[in-house]
Formats: structure tokens, sequence, C-alpha cells
């Protein structure tokens, strides 16, 4: 069907984003705030604007790209700092299907769960 994306090019884009969320999370201390969540956010957001208003034909799509993914990453950073307050910072996730640890492993998890890297 047109317009349908192969299971493949999702979960190479989920596991870039559980990077970036992992680096960031190793990285820099849980938002203090809703306001911080949000600026940095927007930051990043700002950043993507920055490299969208640059669109040139010398490798500005792959900064599209990188910073398109550090916005997916802080607003599942700000999820899991804000919105949840922090609860699910250390937990640990399995797979529904296979019983596999989610994110410890994901790059195994991602091309061995039947699954197809299928997450709710």
């Amino acid at each position: 069907m047109q317009g349908e994306v192969c299971a493949a090019v999702y979960k190479i884009f989920v596991q870039d984003v559980f990077h970036e969320v992992e680096f960031a999370v190793g990285k820099f201390p849980p938002f203090n705030s809703a306001h911080e969540g949000y600026a940095i956010l927007k930051e990043e957001v700002d950043e993507l604007w920055d490299a969208v208003k640059g669109n040139k034909a010398d490798g500005s799509l792959e900064a599209q790209r990188k910073e398109a993914i550090q916005v997916a990453a802080m607003a599942i950073r700000f999820v899991l700092d804000i919105s949840d307050k922090g609860k699910h910072r250390n937990e640990r996730f399995f797979c529904d299907e296979c019983k596999s640890e989610l994110f410890a492993e994901v790059d195994n998890h991602l091309t061995t769960c039947s699954r197809s890297g299928e997450y709710r």
C-alpha cells in the first residue's frame, strides 16, 4: 500500500531514539520541572526548525534527522521525568510476547521479537 513504511525502518528509528534517550539520561539529571522540560524540548524543536530552514543538498537532511530524533527523545524524557514523575526511570520493562527485557537490550530485542518491535 502506498505510504506505508517498512517495519524495519521503524525499528531503526526507535533504536536511534532509544540511544538518544539513554545518552541524555546518562549525561544529564532529570528535569526539575515541567517548565524546564518544556524549555529543553522547545530548544530541540527550535534546532530542528533551524535545520529545516537550512534545507540544502549539503547534508542538512541528516541534520534534520538528527534533530528530529533529539525532539522525540526529549519528548520521551519529558514523560519519564515529569508526566510519570520519574517512576519509570529505573523500571525494567518486558515484552508481553517473548518476555525479553526491553530497553536494556533494545538492539537485540528489536531483531528477535516475533512482534517485530510493536510496543504499547
